[in-house]
Parts: structure tokens; sequence; C-alpha cells
């Protein structure tokens, strides 16, 4: 099914107040994913004829996709990939981006804020350039986590949009 740039335009605010309250339920909520026999990691949201399913592989590094259906078809969706500095404490970064991700901007729900300091000190942050009001109707970004001396501990890439519009 193509949507088209007419759906794209009359639903973006639609899409971005679910994605947003999708957010609350996804990797950053206290719902547990679950988890299938070759290691894929699936947290699924529905509200009306949305429907959001989030899917990753793995710890160190990890890679994943968000998929938004409406009415059962794709319509939107990220990709992204991530890891930590290898040998150092895993949960503290992932509690801080647990965090991050529940506070995420309701303008751009992709992921966590802008900014973002944790409760454990560690502190989140999120860059992206957003594409929405142009035909493409897409965005990408990167988000990292700092200790209290600034050093890099996590990096993650992501890029995504409206799909099937053309």
């Amino acid at each position: 099914m193509k949507f088209g740039l007419d759906f794209a335009r009359t639903h973006e605010e639609e899409l971005r107040g679910f994605l947003f309250k999708a957010m609350k339920h996804g990797y950053g909520s206290e719902d547990k994913p679950n988890i299938q026999p070759d290691g894929l990691h699936e947290i699924t949201y529905r509200e009306g004829d949305w429907e959001y399913y989030d899917s990753w592989y793995g710890g160190q590094p990890y890679s994943g996709s968000t998929v938004i259906r409406c009415r059962g078809e794709g319509c939107w969706s990220m990709t992204y990939f991530g890891q930590t500095v290898p040998g150092i404490p895993q949960k503290p970064i992932f509690e801080c981006l647990k965090e991050a991700l529940k506070a995420c901007d309701p303008a751009y729900p992709y992921r966590g804020p802008e900014y973002f300091r944790a409760t454990n000190g560690l502190r989140y942050m999120n860059r992206w350039d957003d594409v929405w009001e142009t035909q493409s109707f897409g965005f990408q970004g990167k988000e990292i986590i700092v200790n209290e001396k600034g050093q890099s501990l996590y990096e993650m890439n992501y890029s995504g949009g409206f799909v099937n519009l053309f």
C-alpha cells in the first residue's frame, strides 16, 4: 500500500503523538520485551489504528528497528545501531538510556530529549536533523551518554522517516 505525501502531511502530527506515547511503553518502560529463540527482543504498543513495533538484536553492539503501522500497513520506520565503550559497567549506562527515552520530546519523539541528566549522574545527549517539512519526511541523529568528566560511554546512530509515500 502506498500512503502518499498527503498521508504524511495530514498524519504527521498524529504519528508524532502516537510515537511519543509508544516511547513511554517501549524500551524505557518497565515492560519486559518478548525474547525470541534467535535472540530478537520485541516490544509492541497499540492504540486505535496505530501499532508500534520495536525489535533489536544483541547487547554489545546492538542493532534494531522501529516500525509504525497504520491500519496494519507499515508507514514509518527507523533503524539504529549502538554500543557502549568496551570494558565498563553497562548497567548504569542503560539505566540512563531508559530514563532519557521516557523523557523524550513530544515534538521530536525519535529517541530521548536533546539533553538529559539521569538520576545516576550520567548525561544523555541527542542530536538530530529533522527534515519532516521536506518531501522526504525523514530524519537522522546520534545519541551519546557521557560521564561526569564528559567521557563518552555510549553512542548510537539512527535514521528513519515515513515509508511507502511514492
